[in-house]
């Protein structure tokens, strides 16, 4: 009998694992609106620390589909306003395993950095994330994290970067009219989103959220500014690199926050890229990061035996904080709770053995 459970997205990989058990060695990304006709990418399940994945809808398929949901519905409908741009969908991957256009560049800013960090004994090396990047969560992707042995010593984070993010917090729920829209249009998946965030402020929630774990990170320096806005932000930005012993890198994707704030500290221009690659190799761990901000970003994918929903009707705050998704499953197979115990000790067996 098909069950459901919610699971962090540290654990997607024992779902997996779960599949593979199963029979199942091709894993399908699938989105509900029937203007998507194919998957919108595909891996294969034989390898935790190598995985093959194929990303079969084009940033250019998936703009097709996105204009023809637009010309289906309205530009005002409720439809269209809960389906991510291209832009976003292109986001979505960077977050796990696909590089950003600028990847090499950045890496090599990070590498001199770190490297200078660790020959100035005396001086601290920080990085900080303008509010567009926060949702994408980057200091682990960019191995800038403190919690890396070779990573920064700490991040700086600007009030006004908080206030943006918690902006209209909690308000612009998908009420019962909005929800029989998409439940009849695109499937009723969409059913169990009832008064759950519209798409909007679910990102700006994966952003908040962020914030709020780099807050309680040791080494994290929280600057005070009673302004809002970009120039808010620089401002505090440029107060904290003027102190003395103190170095700071600024991550940004936003063209005019570089060009206003580089005179005053170092910037990095953060570029998604364009188009995305057809085929590319991944972890397991990589693929649950991009599964699960996909999740949220859609609301709900057809996965495997399953939908997967990054929100759902009675969604916590505590879920939200440990990053959790819901799994429905259907026909015969199931995941309870023993099976993912029995599964944790072999993931955790291969994460040791990639990371030796």
């Amino acid at each position: 009998m098909a069950g459901r459970i919610a699971i962090p997205k540290s654990q997607i990989p024992l779902y997996f694992r779960a599949l593979q058990d199963n029979g199942v060695s091709k894993f399908d990304v699938e989105l509900y609106p029937p203007q998507f006709r194919d998957p919108i990418y595909t891996f294969r399940l034989n390898d935790y620390r190598d995985a093959r994945v194929s990303i079969r809808t084009t940033s250019e398929d998936y703009q097709q589909a996105y204009d023809a949901i637009e010309r289906d519905h309205g530009p005002k409908s409720t439809e269209f306003s809960e389906i991510p741009d291209a832009k976003t969908y292109r986001e979505s991957y960077t977050t796990g395993f696909v590089p950003m256009k600028n990847q090499d560049e950045i890496d090599a800013i990070v590498e001199d950095g770190k490297a200078w960090s660790t020959h100035s004994g005396t001086t601290v090396h920080y990085i900080g994330f303008d509010t567009n990047l926060m949702e994408l969560r980057l200091g682990e992707q960019f191995k800038v994290d403190p919690f890396n042995e070779d990573g920064i010593d700490g991040y700086v984070l600007p009030t006004p970067v908080r206030q943006e993010l918690a902006k209209t917090s909690g308000k612009r729920k998908l009420d019962r009219s909005r929800i029989k829209r998409l439940s009849d249009s695109f499937g009723p998946q969409y059913r169990a989103l009832i008064n759950q965030k519209r798409k909007r402020y679910r990102i700006q929630q994966l952003g908040l959220e962020y914030w709020r774990r780099l807050e309680k990170q040791i080494g994290t320096e929280i600057v005070q500014q009673e302004q809002t806005g970009d120039s808010a932000i620089i401002e505090a930005y440029a107060q904290f690199a003027n102190r003395g012993a103190t170095s700071l890198i600024v991550f940004t994707n936003d063209a005019d926050f570089v060009t206003v704030a580089e005179s005053r500290f170092p910037t990095i221009h953060v570029q998604v890229p364009k188009e995305l690659p057809s085929r590319i190799r991944a972890t397991w761990d990589e693929l649950a990061d991009s599964l699960y901000h996909q999740a949220v970003r859609f609301g709900v994918l057809k996965v495997p035996k399953a939908t997967m929903y990054g929100v759902w009707s009675g969604k916590e705050p505590r879920e939200w904080h440990n990053d959790t998704i819901l799994l429905d499953f259907n026909g015969e197979f199931n995941l309870t709770e023993e099976r993912l115990e029995r599964y944790q000790s072999l993931v955790e067996t291969w994460r040791g053995a990639k990371n030796p």
